[in-house]
């Protein structure tokens, strides 16, 4: 497994989402390593779906609460939980066709890890591995 520090919650309601990344048997802990074969018919990227959907609509507002499964999404008005914090009209939205640039580039891409090593790329080298990354 590999650890790539790219977002792994899906951009909607986070508080609500637990960020623990998986661990390995050998106490690594990430994901393992995606094939790039077939990536030009993989919509959206990355665990989250962070390259290619964006939250569109605010994010429910909490009082004190320890972001997880179980933390904040308690507050959120439910049939257990009538007189809790009404969920605001939340949903996803594609953000980016290219969701292949959007991996290889800021915010998505973190200098110093895996993905953010295409930042020195300079655009017609960016361009190039895209193009040879769709040909896979």
């Amino acid at each position: 497994m590999r650890e790539v520090s790219t977002p792994i919650l899906i951009p909607l309601r986070e508080k609500c989402q637990d960020a623990n990344r998986p661990s390995g048997f050998d106490d690594s802990s990430g994901f393992t390593v995606p094939t790039l074969r077939g990536i030009w018919d993989t919509f959206p990227l990355l665990v989250s779906g962070a390259a290619g959907l964006q939250a569109v609509g605010p994010e429910p507002v909490f009082t004190t609460c320890t972001p997880g499964s179980a933390g904040c999404c308690s507050q959120l008005k439910s049939p257990l939980n009538p007189s809790g914090v009404n969920v605001p009209p939340q949903h996803l939205a594609v953000s980016t066709k290219d969701a292949l640039r959007a991996v290889l580039t800021p915010p998505l891409a973190v200098p110093g890890t895996g993905h953010g090593a295409a930042q020195s790329l300079s655009p017609s080298d960016l361009n190039a591995l895209i193009v040879y990354l769709k040909s896979l």
